[in-house]
C-alpha cells in the first residue's frame, strides 16, 4: 500500500466519522431545543 493510498483511505475514513460527530450534534442541539425543560447532559 503506497503513501497516497494509505493518506487517501484515511482521510475518507476520517471524513465519515466526522460527518457522523457532525449528525450527532446537530440531533442533540435540535433535541435540546425541543426540550428545554429536560435538564441538559
Amino acid at each position: 500500500m503506497t503513501f497516497q493510498q494509505h493518506a487517501k483511505t484515511t482521510f475518507h475514513f476520517t471524513g465519515q466519522k466526522l460527518r457522523f460527530l457532525l449528525i450527532c450534534v446537530f440531533a442533540y442541539m435540535r433535541f435540546r431545543n425541543n426540550n428545554r425543560q429536560v435538564v441538559a447532559l
